[in-house]
């Protein structure tokens, strides 16, 4: 007995044998010597960071939330362009990142 399956359209489908089953591959660790950590900062008036929130890295690495806050924590010595509304400057947010280079290798997970 075969059983048949019509969909909209001309598609159809005979499913009297075994169906074939996709398997997505399993996804691997990979070794990066860059990465990026992306992060919120608030800024006063004249573009001086008060303070930044690190909110992932990409490509994706195993590092604590205080890992990554500790290597944002950086962009407090920066200086930005003041953000402006109606040709003023104005303290507010921006959300930026920052690039990591590593002299050893760490490992990605993929994902």
């Amino acid at each position: 007995m075969a059983i048949v399956a019509i969909f909209s359209g001309q598609a159809s489908a005979d499913m009297s044998s075994k169906p074939h089953v996709h398997v997505s591959p399993t996804i691997t660790k990979h070794a990066v010597t860059y990465y990026r950590i992306y992060c919120t900062i608030y800024l006063d008036e004249n573009g001086l960071p008060k303070s930044i929130k690190a909110l992932r890295t990409e490509p994706r690495i195993k590092m604590t939330p205080q890992e990554m806050q500790a290597i944002a924590d950086t962009m407090l010595t920066w200086k930005f362009k003041p953000i402006e509304r109606e040709g003023k400057p104005v303290a507010g947010s921006i959300d930026t990142y920052m690039g990591v280079h590593l002299a050893d290798p760490v490992m990605a997970d993929g994902t």
